[in-house]
């Protein structure tokens, strides 16, 4: 998975113009779906008024598509291919440890994506990220428990009778850590007043369907990020107020950040988006680091921004001045 996953990587800073860089993953699917599947593409393409635009479209899929056609008789039907095609045509097969992970995440079985990059931030991030927030959603008569991030939305407990002792022994079986309450009526009200202290926020919904919250998940991650840049803020804040403390530990050079990354001499790094460096750091490895990132444009990001171009990073040890040309 590491290695699939460190390729992938090298996939995200590529990024071009005209829609023409697809991504397609496939997984135990048959060779009559499959190419019902690029049939209906091809037909779609066509439609396109613009011959240049359309043609170059047209090439990839070809090209997936007489590739795909190689591979004996329903060689997918129990196996999974990812194709990164632009300039460059890529495929990689799917191994098991990979191909178990993808059959677990991926509600559908193709995942088709045309843009002007391709789209291996979304796969990582399916993959990989099995951190999730808490959400719980009152209706009149019902309890919904999620575990939410930002590319997936699990529902995993619904409890069919407003009870307040068996939703709170459902949350402490659940979640880990505070929630975001969400919904209507007396009960949620009352709920809300007797565990606010387990409750991040209280969202104000009107109706929802269980199976269909994307709009309330957006609001819930919006609030926990709101409160994670918060704790990160205050996380800088203590660095740059007791410099005293910190300043044979603190990296604010650019190059020497990136350098001592990559020699995994780093404890922490919080860095903006804005940052001349994000787009290089966020290609790394920095799975052994604690990794914070801004994305505000409140006034403490852009002083951050302004004064420390927008990264700061603490050394796991202090080393002595003379060593650093070395590294």
């Amino acid at each position: 998975m590491d290695n699939f996953v460190k390729e992938l990587k090298l996939f995200s800073k590529i990024t071009g113009k005209l829609n023409t860089f697809i991504t397609f993953l496939l997984y135990n699917q048959s060779d009559e779906e499959i190419n019902k599947f690029l049939d209906h593409k091809i037909k779609i393409i066509n439609g396109m008024k613009d011959n240049y635009k359309k043609q170059r479209a047209l090439d990839k899929i070809y090209q997936i598509k007489e590739d795909f056609n190689n591979y004996p008789d329903n060689n997918f039907k129990n196996k999974g291919i990812l194709y990164l095609v632009n300039e460059e045509f890529n495929k990689f097969q799917l191994e098991k440890n990979v191909l178990k992970i993808v059959r677990q995440e991926f509600e559908d079985n193709i995942y088709f994506n045309s843009g002007d990059f391709f789209e291996t931030d979304y796969i990582i991030d399916m993959l990989t990220n099995f951190e999730f927030n808490n959400l719980l959603l009152l209706d009149n008569k019902k309890a919904y428990l999620y575990h939410i991030n930002t590319n997936k939305t699990r529902l995993i407990e619904t409890i069919s009778k407003l009870d307040e002792s068996l939703i709170v022994s459902a949350i402490n079986s659940k979640f880990k850590g505070q929630y975001i309450l969400g919904g209507n009526g007396n009960f949620k009200n009352t709920f809300f007043k007797n565990n606010k202290g387990s409750i991040i926020e209280d969202l104000k919904i009107v109706s929802f369907k269980p199976d269909k919250i994307q709009n309330i998940k957006e609001q819930a991650l919006d609030v926990y990020k709101e409160k994670e840049e918060a704790d990160v803020i205050k996380k800088l804040n203590e660095y740059l107020g007791n410099l005293h403390q910190y300043e044979h530990l603190l990296l604010f050079n650019n190059q020497r950040i990136i350098k001592f990354l990559e020699n995994y001499l780093l404890k922490t790094i919080i860095i903006h988006v804005n940052s001349p460096i994000y787009e290089t750091i966020k290609s790394m490895d920095t799975d052994s680091i604690e990794y914070h990132v801004l994305s505000s444009n409140n006034q403490e990001c852009k002083n951050f921004i302004n004064d420390y171009n927008g990264v700061i990073a603490e050394m796991r040890y202090e080393m002595p001045k003379e060593s650093f040309d070395t590294l």
